[in-house]
């Protein structure tokens, strides 16, 4: 048996670090925990605090790193090109940019987009100012 190098994250502090990351809801961020612990994406420990398991950091973050580089596909791909162009800098918040404008914006600008869903705009958005590193934007609200 090889040791491993690593420590135990609980299940709260692992499913928060996901919730801010990938700027999920904290329910959202629990159920993929959950799914990547199931899946044995993640090594688990089991305890009895009722909270979920314990969670080996190196699968974790190797985990999570890979989610935060998945190429985004379909209309988000193409709305993330439009708003490199539109926000080199970072798509600023929704008091600056109101969502529903900036729908109407990106629809002018390619139509094909039958209009995104505020969901998949703001998973853009999260994406592309955290690609520049602006991730506390507060971008995400419409």
């Amino acid at each position: 048996m090889t040791l491993r190098k690593g420590i135990w994250l609980s299940f709260p502090l692992a499913a928060r670090e996901i919730e801010r990351r990938l700027g999920v809801t904290w329910g959202a961020a629990q159920k993929t925990l959950i799914e990547a612990c199931q899946s044995g994406e993640i090594e688990t420990l089991s305890n009895y605090s009722g909270q979920g398991p314990d969670v080996f950091d190196v699968d974790f973050y190797q985990w999570l790193n890979s989610r935060l580089n998945q190429p985004a596909g379909g209309k988000q791909s193409r709305i993330l090109r439009l708003l490199a162009k539109m926000f080199p800098t970072g798509v600023p918040s929704r008091d600056v940019r109101p969502r529903e404008g900036l729908r109407a914006e990106l629809l002018r600008r390619d139509p094909t987009l039958e209009p995104p869903t505020l969901k998949t705009l703001q998973k853009a958005i999260v994406a592309h100012n955290r690609q520049l590193g602006n991730a506390s934007i507060p971008s995400v609200s419409h």
